[in-house]
């Protein structure tokens, strides 16, 4: 391993953590960073060269080490708190063994000795635990099954209104509260690889028709009565999903925080 690679200055490192090429939809939290587009959770360790290692290569190695550590106890003793707090989650404990498990993205040296490894995990894995096991046990792909079948559209977009922040286990209900959309309706291998979609803010430089293609289905919603419930017309949902319950399935939605126009 080159222990030289990809040395940056502390301000590039700053850009490289907190903002996104794209502008997607990024929730930070303490050193807890969740890209709903590229559906990553992201965190880092630190720490600096210290004196007592013998040569130049086994000093940067025992930093990384030191780095590495650091990252892990902060996963145990701050990241809990942070994943109840900031996203929801109650048993954390499936969470926090994803977080452990989670692989080095990145490891930057800074000119002062500081040296910051990236971890990252699949957000589903993260956010995704407590509905993991619904997973898979309603999908519905209508008529529209087999591997030669296309959708009828080039993505599936939901306009949502009245969301501030992305929610990880939402699910879609008609007027009367019928259910129409959960983790059961997803594919257990699609859900851990999309969870349940990609969020994106419409006016940011990443839109929903930049990840959905020139002619996406769009459907309409708005917050329910409790915080992961969204709401939609019944007969625009039917519209929309006819021809493209494959992207349902397959948990390819695109949730554009848009002001509902």
């Amino acid at each position: 391993m080159n222990f030289r690679q990809n040395f940056v200055c502390w301000g590039a490192l700053c850009l490289c953590m907190l903002v996104s090429p794209a502008q997607a939809v990024v929730q930070q939290a303490d050193r807890l960073e969740v890209d709903w587009a590229r559906q990553k959770v992201r965190f880092f360790g630190e720490a600096k060269v210290g004196k007592d290692a013998a040569g130049v290569k086994d000093t940067w190695r025992k930093t990384e080490q030191a780095a590495r550590y650091e990252a892990m106890q902060w996963v145990e003793q701050k990241a809990p708190q942070l994943l109840k707090e900031k996203f929801g989650i109650q048993n954390t404990t499936e969470a926090i063994a994803a977080l452990k498990a989670a692989l080095s993205h990145n490891t930057i040296y800074a000119k002062d000795g500081m040296v910051r490894i990236v971890f990252d995990s699949p957000i589903a894995d993260v956010l995704g635990a407590s509905a993991s096991a619904l997973a898979g046990t309603s999908v519905d792909t209508g008529s529209e099954s087999g591997a030669s079948s296309s959708p009828r559209n080039t993505g599936f977009v939901v306009k949502v209104a009245g969301v501030p922040t992305p929610i990880a286990d939402y699910r879609i209900v008609d007027e009367d509260g019928k259910n129409l959309f959960d983790a059961s309706k997803v594919q257990a291998a699609a859900f851990k690889k999309n969870l349940l979609g990609r969020w994106v803010k419409g006016s940011a430089g990443l839109s929903a028709k930049d990840m959905a293609g020139p002619s996406p289905a769009v459907v309409r919603a708005r917050l329910g009565d409790d915080a992961r419930t969204l709401v939609v017309s019944r007969k625009d949902w039917d519209e929309a999903v006819a021809g493209n319950r494959l992207f349902l399935s397959k948990a390819e939605l695109i949730l554009s925080m848009d002001s509902g126009r």
